[in-house]
């Protein structure tokens, strides 16, 4: 979790029937770890340094954890009593390692029952020996976080299905919406490339048969002109998204949205990719020499250097775009960054290309600047 106050409470609700909990926080900023001590969870701090293991896989290896099985919760999920009573039973079970849950996700307060998101299964409850998820890539520019967001378990045993279904509370506001589909597209992009070259993700071979048919659809999916248009059609016409009412319509179009984003930010790394590869070609541009029996002195060349100013940067988590901005104004011997607390590395690319760092919160860009 981070910064997941508005969700603990009514997530740790319904996980009191469970003999521990473990809440593994990522120094949230608001009262996500005194909700989750109040609740009766045990807080564990994760510090993420950018490589593998992410949170999850790391949980799972180095929790403490007294018990055989694991259920792994989002904090806007909730675990409805009928599906408690099917995992006291389910647990019990010698012939099974894992079991696949049904999602029912909440969009603007009510169930979405179609749009292609009503066949949601994902493995959630196993043997914690025998499953860890997938490595999936990790880049600055993907921007997925310290946490496992897309990836799969593998299991390593035989898995079955529950009946009950995960509320998911993941879309309480179409802000949250975007946010959150603005970062998964960077990944996406990132994982487009990837398809390209690499094929998948480590272990993908251990994917049960219908997650690696899905991803051998969507290789050839991302592969499809205007994707977009057919993505929206897809969900609101063939999975009767236009069932689920106006919310159908609005989830449809975001949909859509989101594959047109991801498409564009594919665009977009080739195009800088391009531009920096001629960016590093020789110039083959003629100099003019002057000849060694001209007549006359040469004429008096000016001094020049770089011009006498400074040089100001206004930042909030720009990890991705400062490096670039740092560059191109590198001939200026004072760089001064005035950020507003960001939370990735900023300040660190900041310092490291000897720029003055110093931080206030955001009022206005017209207050920060003249501050």
């Amino acid at each position: 979790v981070k910064n997941e106050a508005a969700n603990m409470r009514r997530c740790l609700e319904s996980l009191q029937w469970a003999d521990e909990v473990f809440v593994v926080d990522s120094q949230s900023e608001d009262d996500t770890a005194k909700i989750s001590e109040e609740m009766g969870a045990q807080v564990v701090q994760f510090h993420f340094n950018g490589v593998y293991p992410k949170k999850k896989n790391w949980s799972l290896e180095n929790l403490p954890m007294r018990n055989e099985w694991v259920q792994i919760v989002d904090a806007d999920e909730v675990i409805p009593s009928a599906l408690q009573a099917e995992i006291a039973a389910a647990i019990k079970r010698s012939d099974v390692d894992g079991y696949y849950m049904h999602f029912r996700y909440m969009f603007l307060g009510k169930p979405l029952y179609h749009c292609g998101y009503s066949g949601l299964w994902v493995l959630r409850l196993f043997r914690h020996k025998l499953g860890r998820y997938e490595k999936m890539p990790v880049t600055a520019e993907s921007r997925t976080g310290d946490n496992e967001a897309h990836e799969h378990i593998i299991l390593d045993g035989r898995s079955e299905r529950l009946k009950t279904s995960v509320m998911h509370y993941a879309y309480p506001s179409i802000d949250a919406w975007v946010e959150k589909h603005n970062r998964y597209s960077n990944w996406e992009a990132v994982l487009y490339e990837q398809f390209r070259s690499d094929g998948f993700a480590e272990g993908e071979r251990k994917l049960d048969r219908g997650k690696r048919m899905k991803r051998k659809i969507k290789a050839i999916y991302l592969r499809l002109p205007f994707r977009y248009v057919f993505r929206f059609v897809y969900a609101y016409i063939f999975r009767l998204g236009f069932l689920d009412g106006k919310i159908g319509f609005i989830f449809c179009s975001l949909l859509a949205f989101y594959d047109f984003l991801s498409w564009a930010k594919v665009m977009e790394k080739r195009k800088l990719l391009e531009a920096r590869l001629k960016s590093t070609q020789p110039s083959h541009d003629k100099t003019i020499t002057r000849s060694a029996d001209a007549q006359g002195p040469a004429p008096e060349q000016p001094a020049v250097g770089p011009p006498k100013i400074s040089v100001l940067i206004l930042t909030l988590n720009e990890e991705v775009d400062l490096p670039a901005c740092m560059e191109s104004v590198s001939w200026c011997d004072d760089v001064v960054i005035f950020d507003s607390f960001s939370s990735d590395r900023t300040e660190q690319i900041a310092t490291a290309a000897g720029a003055r760092f110093f931080q206030r919160e955001f009022d206005d860009y017209a207050s920060q600047r003249n501050a």
